[in-house]
């Protein structure tokens, strides 16, 4: 299966990143609250980080479109 390139690849991308940080993060999180039996404390800490990921990933993103013109 070939990789997906051309101008959908950076949509797809960031379509994917900007949701699965907190995901991501609540995971590991979870994983490591088990083995260390301090829940929810992991999980908690690892969600917010990957929901700050997002936020600063859409402020990168903004940052790169450029201005439309008015007139």
């Amino acid at each position: 299966m070939p990789l997906i390139q051309g101008k959908y690849a950076r949509p797809l991308a960031m379509a994917l990143e900007i949701p699965m940080s907190p995901i991501a993060g609540g995971i590991f999180g979870h994983y490591i609250d088990v083995y260390f039996n301090t829940e929810p404390w992991f999980t908690g800490i690892l969600a917010f980080a990957g929901f700050i990921h997002s936020i600063v990933t859409v402020i990168r993103i903004a940052r790169e479109v450029p201005p439309t013109s008015q007139g």
